[in-house]
C-alpha cells in the first residue's frame, strides 16, 4: 500500500510539473506572437490626421528586380481617412517603398516617412527586360479636399526619388521611346504634353497644347 501512494505522489509530481511547462510554453508563444505583430504592423500617425483615426501599416511583396538583386515591398496601410485616392482594394493603400537588397547591404525606404500616399507604381524596363527605371504618382496623406497629384522617377535602387510633374489631374496617355517617357496630362483647364528623361530624371519639356473651355 505504501508503494501505491508513492507512485501515486509521482504520477501527481509530474503531472504538476507538465502542467507548468505546458503554461510557460504557451507564455512564451504569447510573448512572441505579440512581439511578431507589433513588428509586422505598427500604428502611425501621419500629418494632419488626428490620433482616432491613425493608420495601421504592414509590409507586402510588389517585384524584384533580379538585375540589381532588389526586393521592393509596398508599406501598406489599412484605416485612417476615408479616401479612394491609392485604394488598392479593402481600403489598402501604398505608403512607401522598402529597397531590400540580397547581397546584405543595408536597405532603403523610397521616403523618410510615411506622409505620402502612392498610386499606380510601375517598373518602367529596356527591350532586354532589364529596369530603368520606377515610375508612379502620388499625393501627401491626411490632405483633404485635393485632387491633384505628381509623378515620380526613381532608379530601380529606390534613392532620392525625383518629382518630375506636379500639379496633375489626370494622366491621358504615356508612351516610351528610347530613354524618354512621353506624357499627356490634364492639369485644371490645360492639357499638356511632358517628356521625361529616364536618364537625368527630370521634364526636359512640359508644354501646353490645348485649353479646356468652361460651360456657363
Amino acid at each position: 500500500m505504501e508503494e501505491f501512494f508513492k507512485f501515486i505522489d509521482r504520477v501527481n509530481a509530474l503531472a504538476f510539473f507538465a502542467g507548468v511547462v505546458l503554461a510557460l510554453g504557451l507564455l512564451i508563444w504569447a510573448i512572441g506572437n505579440s512581439v511578431w505583430e507589433s513588428k509586422s504592423k505598427t500604428s502611425v500617425m501621419v500629418p494632419n490626421v488626428s490620433a482616432e483615426k491613425s493608420d495601421v501599416l504592414s509590409l507586402t511583396a510588389w517585384e524584384f528586380i533580379p538585375e540589381i538583386g532588389v526586393q521592393v515591398l509596398k508599406l501598406q496601410s489599412t484605416g485612417g481617412e476615408s479616401n479612394d485616392y491609392a485604394s488598392e482594394g479593402r481600403n489598402y493603400k501604398t505608403r512607401n517603398l522598402l529597397f531590400v537588397k540580397s547581397d546584405g547591404s543595408a536597405s532603403t525606404w523610397l521616403f523618410p516617412d510615411q506622409s505620402h500616399l502612392i498610386s499606380r507604381i510601375e517598373r518602367i524596363t529596356a527591350p532586354d527586360g532589364r529596369t530603368k527605371a520606377i515610375f508612379f504618382e502620388s499625393r501627401l496623406a491626411g490632405v483633404k479636399d485635393v485632387h491633384q497629384f505628381s509623378l515620380y522617377i526613381t532608379k530601380p535602387d529606390g534613392p532620392s526619388p525625383v518629382e518630375v510633374l506636379k500639379d496633375i489631374d489626370h494622366v491621358v496617355s504615356r508612351r516610351i521611346s528610347g530613354n524618354i517617357i512621353h506624357l499627356i496630362y490634364q492639369s485644371e483647364l490645360e492639357i499638356k504634353e511632358s517628356k521625361i528623361s529616364m536618364t537625368s530624371l527630370k521634364a526636359e519639356s512640359d508644354l501646353v497644347v490645348a485649353k479646356l473651355r468652361t460651360v456657363k
